[in-house]
């Protein structure tokens, strides 16, 4: 019987996901406030949002040039991406209950390391790291509040 319930508890633990060890104020709808953010020597985007559940986060951001990007995580069993090419992968790390980190790779390549760190509970800042096939790695830092 000990050991039914061990692995019962091993199963539920593996199935739960990475966002059960997430802080719950992760949770909900986010607004990028373009001002407090840093996009590097880009353009900075018109406006970004993000909203994050317990089985992952989709986000969608408009360009300068009106470009609209969209795209989602899901983070019940490990990492999966919506709206990457096929040959890129991600994994989902919770440091801490309010600091995760997320990292998007490419074969294996990194291109994507993101720290997410809840400031309080109606901001995030959020530091990526980005490697693009060209040109030099860039370092972003955007603000996200939650939304109203």
């Amino acid at each position: 019987m000990k050991v039914l319930n061990l692995l019962l508890i091993s199963f539920l633990i593996t199935t739960a996901g990475f966002a059960a060890n997430m802080d719950k104020s992760f949770l909900g709808s986010w607004s990028l406030n373009v001002a407090k953010s840093d996009f590097g020597p880009g353009a900075k985007p018109k406006m970004g949002v993000v909203n994050w559940t317990e089985h992952g986060w989709s986000f969608a951001m408009l360009l300068a040039n009106d470009l609209l990007i969209i795209d989602a995580v899901i983070t019940d069993h490990g990492c999966s991406l919506i709206g990457d090419p096929a040959d890129y992968a991600c994994e989902f790390t919770v440091v801490t209950p309010r600091h995760v980190t997320f990292r998007m790779k490419q074969g294996n390549t990194t291109r994507v390391v993101s720290d997410f760190e809840l400031i309080d509970n109606n901001t995030t800042k959020v530091t990526h790291r980005r490697t693009p096939q060209q040109g030099q790695p860039v370092t972003e830092q955007a603000v996200w509040e939650r939304a109203q």
